[in-house]
């Protein structure tokens, strides 16, 4: 069964996706979440030339790096 969290986690790749396929990219977009937060998204902007390695899929995760840091580190001491 697919949740709420889940359709809005769909929508916001889709508006990447459109984001990306605007810039003359690939259609392409991707989100990164846990325990329903969502902690990056991102479009695919290799091909129009912005930065060759920022697939929708590398592009979150750079960006999302130290937010999953301190996410861990919390979880660790028992703060979440």
């Amino acid at each position: 069964m697919i949740s709420p969290f889940d359709n809005l986690c769909l929508e916001k790749a889709l508006e990447e996706a459109e984001k990306s396929l605007e810039s003359g990219n690939f259609p392409v977009g991707a989100v990164l979440s846990f325990d329903e937060q969502i902690f990056s998204q991102g479009g695919n902007y290799g091909e129009s030339g912005q930065n060759y390695i920022f697939h929708a899929e590398t592009k979150l995760l750079i960006e999302a790096g130290p937010q999953l840091l301190s996410a861990s580190k919390a979880r660790k001491i028992g703060l979440k």
